[in-house]
């Protein structure tokens, strides 16, 4: 039903939902295709990448964008990272996403797995999906926009699981601010 109101209400842009292997299954994937929707979110814990394979593999066959989450990224070394960006990626992940689950990574930590996964595979567009447990959300999203991270999460005021994530109209007014973004004024919108 959920897919259904999607499909019916998004008329610019694409519509998508997050898929937890073993919560999910690949016949909710092809579900999910049938109902048009666009993206996917395979999300695993870090050390279980390969259970996303199945779903990475299919979601592309049907049409559907893939991103891979690394829930968790902080468990594994930087280096270690950026060798699963490149492993992912190879199985049709189209952007592979550090994630700060519990919203503690410090901006030179989310600085080196970004440079990390970029040295290692230069190809592979990286997106961020950040916590806020220590206020850093932001912090840690213009270090993304900095070192040229492809897609960075928000939510509207900041909501979302914990103590949120990296609230839309703050990281908006800021790329204004920084000069990355220039046809959006915030007022009128």
């Amino acid at each position: 039903e959920y897919m259904k109101a999607a499909a019916k209400t998004v008329k610019r842009g694409k519509w998508g939902m997050f898929c937890i292997p073993g919560v999910a299954n690949l016949d909710h994937v092809r579900l999910a295709a049938d109902q048009g929707m666009g993206f996917i979110r395979i999300g695993t814990d870090i050390d279980k990448v390969d259970d996303g394979i199945p779903f990475i593999e299919l979601a592309r066959k049907l049409g559907i964008e893939v991103f891979a989450n690394f829930i968790k990224s902080y468990v594994l070394k930087p280096s270690e990272f950026a060798k699963l960006v490149s492993y992912i990626a190879d199985f049709g992940a189209e952007i592979v996403y550090l994630v700060d689950s519990a919203g503690g990574m410090l901006p030179s930590e989310v600085r080196e797995f970004v440079n990390a996964a970029s040295n290692n595979a230069p190809n592979v567009p990286l997106g961020f999906h950040g916590h806020n447990n220590l206020g850093l959300a932001m912090a840690n999203s213009i270090v993304c926009l900095e070192e040229g991270v492809a897609m960075i999460d928000t939510s509207l005021q900041g909501f979302g699981r914990s103590a949120g994530n990296t609230p839309t109209e703050q990281l908006i007014s800021t790329m204004i601010r920084l000069g990355y973004v220039t046809e959006i004024d915030p007022v009128k919108a």
